[in-house]
């Protein structure tokens, strides 16, 4: 009894001694696997930030002509305010004073407008750059008041002195305060 009981107790220490180098060396591996992931996620949080910070500063870049090329047309039709653009080349909104508008806020009429002014603004900028464009505007502005046209008008002209604008039209008599060279089409005569 007392050999067999000496055997049992030396076999149970042998696999408990066995399980515990088991369990520690696991827990070494686990821990090297800890500090690994633990470096290689302050890695990516580094390029993260990098990459985040150089994204900002690239369109900072971008949008820095674009925001000084829109400014003074948005000034035109809206005195006193200020488009904002977002991270995605977007309209963010429109700002008067202190307060913001979101693009989805605003009338279809204003967000016809600052779209066209937006297309003027990177049309004046390719001009500066040796890039001339036109502008076409089809039928625009049509939920533009008498008011408000006539202050879209003086934007357009102030593009126009850097680019073509085309404006499509079949209401010539409310786009004749706009100038330029109107040409008119007939019905052929059978």
């Amino acid at each position: 009894r007392a050999e067999l009981s000496q055997a049992l107790r030396t076999d149970y220490e042998g696999d408990a001694a066995e399980a515990l180098s088991r369990t520690l060396d696991e827990l070494e591996a686990a821990r090297e696997q800890e500090a690994r992931e633990a470096l290689e996620l302050e890695a990516l949080q580094l390029l993260e930030g990098t990459l985040g910070r150089a994204h900002t500063e690239r369109l900072d870049r971008f949008l820095a002509p674009v925001t000084a090329e829109l400014a003074p047309l948005v000034d035109a039709v809206f005195p006193g305010a200020a488009l904002s653009l977002d991270g995605e080349l977007s309209l963010g909104g429109l700002r008067r004073g202190e307060r913001e508008e979101a693009l989805a806020s605003l009338s279809g009429g204003t967000r016809e407008q600052l779209a066209i002014l937006t297309k003027l603004a990177f049309a004046r900028l390719m001009a500066k750059g040796g890039r001339r464009v036109p502008v076409v505007m089809d039928d625009a502005l049509v939920f533009a008041d008498d008011e408000r046209l006539g202050r879209m008008f003086r934007a357009v002209r102030l593009a126009a002195e850097d680019c073509q604008v085309i404006a499509l039209t079949c209401r010539a008599d409310a786009y004749e305060p706009l100038g330029g060279n109107a040409v008119t089409l007939r019905p052929l005569d059978g």
